[in-house]
């Protein structure tokens, strides 16, 4: 497996992925600001994509991670924990001081992964679609 930055041509196969899930899928223009930007990673294998995941910067030295998704053939195979680990090692080399995430209440598998990465349950955000859970990790 291959963790690369995302480019223009990756669209099409991350909006696949994306559209599988209940969350919103980002349109072309948000991804190609994160392009512009270096703020996304794919994962690839045998040049197919496997995830995706992007960051922004908060402020100072804090990050938000955002658009993880994996496809659904790929779930359960430590390829979330290898790209999160992935993006944590970029960030923190770079002196960054924390990660924010936030997940659906309802995804539990998203749940269990940030707290094996002793992310921690820091409050929630209810939006009229539902309610997300926020996770914090000092790195």
């Amino acid at each position: 497996m291959e963790i690369v930055l995302w480019n223009n041509n990756d669209y099409t196969s991350c909006k696949e992925i994306a559209d599988a899930f209940s969350e919103s899928t980002p349109s072309e223009e948000v991804f190609s600001e994160l392009v512009k930007n270096s703020q996304i990673f794919v994962a690839k294998e045998a040049g197919r994509i496997l995830w995706f995941g992007s960051y922004k910067l908060l402020w100072n030295e804090s990050l938000f991670l955002q658009f993880l998704r994996i496809h659904k053939d790929h779930h359960r195979k430590w390829i979330a924990r290898k790209l999160v680990e992935h993006i944590e090692k970029v960030w923190r080399e770079k002196w960054y001081y924390e990660i924010m995430s936030t997940l659906l209440e309802d995804n539990e598998s998203s749940r269990k992964l940030h707290e094996a990465l002793w992310y921690r349950h820091s409050g929630e955000i209810n939006f009229d679609s539902g309610k997300e859970l926020v996770f914090l990790k000092v790195l």
